[in-house]
């Protein structure tokens, strides 16, 4: 927000600049009123013009502060997060799935400080799933919604996480082989809770969306909790806590990811 005020105040006083050039270079002869008016007008214009000098430095150095205190806040919350999150979630084994890219740097040592056990972490690159391919491979028609094949694959991810394999012979082990699913851990571990890092323009997708909400409501409905957390804000999360999933924002910072270990902490 600042910065974009910024280029407001500094796009007005170019214009302001020009006005004066204008009046200025515009010669007028005999006519006292008129220059007089043109004398008034450049009063004002000046005026104006340090005006915006004035607000525009009072905001560099608000920007500033606020840079400031945002660092000491960060400095201050990842120096507190050992001791507020340990053993939070001593013993409980969780299982991780990041949407296009790996989860954000902090989270898997934000929840080992909690004392979970990260049994697996899954990489999904939406933008990477060929869907007509798929849809053919799984022998539906071509009359089958292309949002029944993208429930196929969020359900089957979940099974796999849950029980165990590598989804031969089904989407998993196809995503797997083409590239678009990676994985760290082992499937079947015994997870009973699931963290699903989303926030990527892919989410916004209504295949990659309708994917993801096949697999938080498997795991809903059969394993445990389900966490869904942005890197920002939670924009574009509603859909998940329509279906029971938690929704947490500020992955990014040391707070947000507090918040999720907070979300999966059993009440005192």
């Amino acid at each position: 927000m600042v910065d974009w005020k910024w280029h407001v105040t500094s796009l007005v006083a170019v214009f302001l600049a020009l006005g004066i050039g204008v009046v200025v270079g515009t010669t007028i002869v005999g006519d006292q009123a008129v220059l007089n008016q043109q004398s008034s007008m450049l009063s004002r214009l000046e005026a104006d013009v340090s005006a915006l000098r004035e607000t525009n430095a009072r905001l560099r150095l608000e920007a500033e502060e606020a840079r400031k205190a945002l660092q000491h806040a960060q400095a201050f919350s990842k120096d507190i997060l050992p001791a507020l999150l340990a053993d939070r979630l001593a013993g409980i084994n969780i299982a991780l799935v990041a949407v296009g890219g790996p989860p954000p740097a902090g989270l898997e040592e934000a929840l080992t400080l909690a004392g979970a056990k990260l049994t697996s972490s899954t990489e999904f690159n939406p933008q990477r799933v060929p869907w007509p391919t798929l849809a053919s491979s799984l022998g539906y028609r071509l009359t089958i919604p292309p949002e029944r094949v993208a429930t196929t694959v969020g359900r089957h991810l979940g099974e796999c996480i849950a029980l165990g394999g590598e989804g031969k012979g089904g989407p998993v082990g196809q995503g797997f082989k083409e590239g678009w699913l990676r994985r760290e851990g082992e499937y079947g571990a015994g997870a009973v809770a699931l963290v699903i890092v989303d926030g990527s323009r892919e989410v916004r997708e209504r295949l990659t969306l309708a994917t993801l909400l096949s697999l938080a409501g498997y795991w809903r409905t059969s394993r445990g909790p389900v966490i869904v957390a942005a890197p920002g804000n939670t924009v574009g999360l509603r859909p998940y806590e329509e279906i029971g999933a938690v929704t947490v924002g500020g992955l990014k910072h040391p707070w947000g990811r507090a918040a999720v270990v907070a979300a999966l902490a059993p009440p005192p």
